[in-house]
């Protein structure tokens, strides 16, 4: 008796289902005899195996597959293939059969003469001739391969009444080989050869009544078929009653009798016997759980090229299981079994070469194996493919595909629907590979949540956070976020969102987020980040202890979270570093070291990447928080070089750091450049500008004494940089920077030029609907070039979707009036064409 859920290599412990090839599985079944040992007798179920032991000499045919030269043969027709020899003519069939075997064996006559040969000895009423040619016709490698011709010389051996002609026949019914599927006749052939007492067709019947094929389930009538078939000494109906004692299936439950009959069916050859002892072994079940025999007997069933054993096998060397761990010799078990078409050991071959882990990393064979895997439909094979196409590792990035392939992994009901849900989830949230739906998202993140996904719960929670796709809600956000905590720490392997979840939740205690401010939990929280790698949770560590206290032993501390996230190249804590040193906090004063870190700040590439698995909006902040960071350390190093200048070329590198600084938005920054550009100082050559102060228009006149010296000193810096004036270097993102800073206060000039460089995508992205915002906001304050450029969007449609030729002239004409010469030939052009 075969147990469907432990025993039979089509059904291991944990879920395989073998098939021919690991990476590409034949539709057609292949019947040469000398595999039919473990041909299955029926795939109604594909849970069934047979070790049937052949009524004649397995031997006997791989001699004569050995002997037979088959490069120049070609495919011939039935006719030619039943023809005659006459060199034997007068011989009986048998005598023909015995000669032909010995020429065909010894090389002495070639594929073609031999068929003829075996035709006519079966003919001539031998049953091992009809016996020989279905094998011939059934396997692939020879020439003349044909399903039909072999299930017809089987059905005609049957018609002699040989037991071997029932069998095949009845695999072939069983499998529609060559003929239609019919379970019932399948059965009825194994009948018939069971009533000659032939043991592989009394297995095969106990079978069928053990799993109901082609008739009802009648568990007492297989027991007692096994049982003579094993008193004929056959393994398999030997290895099956030791199933019924182990189940209790038609006999009493004995399972001290059923490991006695594992080990007779053993003894007799049965590898799946064996490879069942090595499980009742290893789980203790029916014996003294015993890892060392277990391995032995894994190791014994493997050389008979049993797939589940060595599955089995491989998890021992994997594990160390009654054997010392051996990755290596792992995957080479996990290979055999996946050839011989193990799912499980397909997908777990997958796992360890995408991990490089007992052989050399290599994504495209992970790709392939778990494809081949996921073929037999192992839903956690369909979810490594999934991911496959998602990461763009071993295949080729496909967005599309990663989302179909997850929908299937959850539809599949298996180990991975949580996380396929909150891959579907992402895909719907970010718009990867399927259209952007946030409402969507969401279900599919409660639905991961409800499965026990940590990833889906902190994504779930983010969204609540954020009021993404649904209302906001702070609470839940901070509750979803600790039972995604609970959840992620209960697994072996941090997930990709590990580190984003507790500074999450480090966040909500520190800012009192949906629970109450603890910023003793948020540092503890903090560190806990901190020890899965993860340098932001340094860095917010180290400000949390500051908030915390600023007694001189907790900046102690918190410098040493700092420096550890410096080493990092973290950029927001290179400026802390430089901050404690320049002012002496926890740490003796230092301008030297101050600069050191600042420089390193500055020039630090180490800018934030967006993660897949990172929400938006939590990475917005944390770009901000870079940014920031790196204006103020542009601008402290800039006053600290200012304060030490000893050459007018250190006056000037200080003076562009903090021009930087301004650009990028730094209040403090800004300040300094007005105050500068107030006391007309050594850097008043930077300000060049062909109007003057007095001159500068303002929208609306709103801006207050010192915004409007703001707002000069930005633009005319905007131009230096536009420009590369005096010594600064041209900057197109700084200077588009500036001017737009300088219109948002008002000036009328920068408000032009703003909306110049967002109309030509000039030190930002191009944008002709903002541009002609600009454009005509400087133009109706009587910018003739802002006029002009504006008179150009509407004669175009630029921005504003609509041509109008009217409005052009108009504002063509209002350039014109003060002088500008090329919006004076537009509108005259447009005048000539009485337009």
């Amino acid at each position: 008796m075969l147990d469907n859920t432990s025993f039979d290599p089509k059904y291991d412990p944990d879920g395989i289902n073998a098939v021919e090839d690991a990476e590409s599985v034949s539709d057609e079944p292949q019947l040469n005899i000398s595999q039919l040992e473990n041909e299955s007798v029926s795939d109604l179920a594909d849970k069934l195996v047979s070790e049937i032991d052949l009524g004649y000499d397995n031997a006997e045919a791989d001699d004569l597959e050995r002997s037979l030269d088959l490069s120049s043969l070609t495919p011939k027709d039935d006719e030619v293939a039943s023809g005659t020899h006459t060199s034997f003519e007068g011989m009986d069939a048998e005598a023909l059969y015995e000669d032909t075997l010995s020429l065909m064996k010894t090389g002495r006559t070639d594929l073609e003469t031999g068929v003829s040969l075996l035709r006519k000895s079966a003919i001539g009423g031998c049953s091992r001739a009809w016996l020989y040619l279905g094998q011939i016709y059934s396997n692939k490698s020879y020439a003349f391969y044909n399903p039909a011709l072999a299930f017809d010389c089987y059905s005609s051996a049957a018609e002699t009444g040989c037991a071997d002609g029932y069998y095949n026949k009845g695999l072939c019914l069983s499998r529609g080989f060559g003929c239609q599927k019919d379970d019932t006749d399948a059965m009825q052939c194994f009948a018939r050869g069971a009533e000659v007492f032939d043991p592989n067709c009394i297995c095969a019947l106990a079978m069928c009544y053990e799993f109901g094929i082609g008739c009802e389930i009648n568990y007492e009538y297989a027991f007692n078929l096994y049982e003579k078939g094993a008193e004929l000494g056959h393994a398999s109906c030997a290895n099956n009653l030791g199933g019924c004692y182990f189940y209790g299936h038609g006999v009493d439950q004995d399972k001290d009798y059923a490991i006695q009959m594992f080990n007779r069916a053993a003894e007799l050859g049965s590898a799946n016997a064996s490879c069942r002892l090595g499980m009742c072994y290893m789980s203790g079940d029916g014996c003294e759980q015993n890892d060392e025999l277990a391995f032995d007997y894994f190791k014994s069933a493997s050389a008979e090229q049993n797939p589940i054993a060595l599955f089995n096998l491989a998890k021992c060397y994997y594990n160390g299981i009654g054997t010392e761990q051996n990755f290596r010799l792992a995957f080479k078990q996990y290979i055999r079994a996946a050839k011989l078409g193990h799912a499980e050991a397909q997908y777990q071959a997958g796992k360890m070469y995408m991990l490089g882990l007992g052989t050399k990393k290599d994504p495209d064979a992970a790709y392939r194996m778990f494809s081949s895997a996921a073929k037999q439909n192992l839903t956690c094979a369909e979810y490594e493919v999934a991911n496959c196409f998602f990461e763009g590792v071993g295949a080729v990035r496909n967005r599309a595909n990663a989302y179909n392939h997850y929908l299937s992994a959850y539809e599949a009901d298996g180990d991975h629907k949580a996380d396929a849900a909150y891959r579907l989830g992402l895909c719907l949230l970010k718009g990867l590979g399927v259209k952007q739906q946030r409402h969507e998202a969401i279900r599919w993140f409660e639905s991961g949540a409800e499965l026990g996904s940590p990833e889906a719960m902190y994504m779930l929670g983010e969204c609540y956070n954020y009021g993404i796709g649904t209302t906001a809600d702070q609470e839940k956000a901070f509750a979803l976020y600790l039972c995604a905590a609970k959840a992620a720490e209960q697994l072996a392997v941090p997930t990709k969102c590990h580190a984003h979840l507790f500074i999450a939740i480090a966040q909500c205690y520190e800012k009192g987020i949906g629970t109450a401010q603890d910023l003793s939990l948020a540092i503890d929280t903090y560190k806990h980040a901190a020890e899965h790698g993860d340098v932001e949770a340094l860095y917010r560590a180290g400000c949390a202890i500051i908030c915390q206290s600023q007694e001189r032993s907790a900046l102690a501390s918190a410098r040493t979270y700092f420096l550890r996230a410096a080493r990092h190249a973290y950029m927001p804590a290179m400026l802390m570093m430089g901050i404690f040193s320049e002012n002496g906090s926890g740490v003796q004063k230092n301008a030297s070291d101050a600069k050191s870190w600042y420089a390193k700040a500055v020039v630090s590439k180490n800018d934030p990447q967006i993660s897949l698995y990172e929400f938006p909006e939590r990475f917005a902040e944390n770009v901000t928080l870079h940014s920031e960071a790196k204006s103020q350390a542009q601008y402290r190093l800039g006053m600290l070089m200012a304060r030490d200048c000893t050459s007018a070329q250190d006056q000037i590198r200080a003076f562009e750091y903090i021009s930087i600084s301004a650009a990028m938005g730094y209040a403090p920054a800004r300040k300094e450049i007005t105050k500068i550009h107030l006391s007309g100082g050594d850097l008043k050559t930077y300000y060049e500008s062909p109007f003057s102060d007095e001159n500068a228009t303002f929208d609306g006149g709103h801006s207050s004494p010192n915004a409007k010296d703001l707002a000069i000193a930005m633009y005319k810096l905007g131009d230096a940089f536009f420009d590369g004036k005096g010594l600064l270097k041209k900057n197109e993102i700084a200077s588009a920077n500036c001017y737009k800073f300088s219109a948002e206060l008002g000036m009328v000039d920068a408000c032009y030029s703003y909306g110049w460089c967002l109309r030509h995508g000039v030190g930002t992205v191009e944008n002709d609907a903002e541009a002609v915002k600009w454009l005509k906001l400087a133009a109706d304050r009587g910018n003739a070039g802002a006029a002009y450029s504006y008179g150009l969007c509407c004669e175009e449609g630029a921005g504003t979707g609509v041509k109008n030729k009217r409005e052009a002239m108009y504002y063509y004409r209002m350039a014109a009036t003060s002088g500008h010469a090329d919006a004076a030939k537009r509108y005259i052009s447009l005048s000539d064409r009485g337009e």
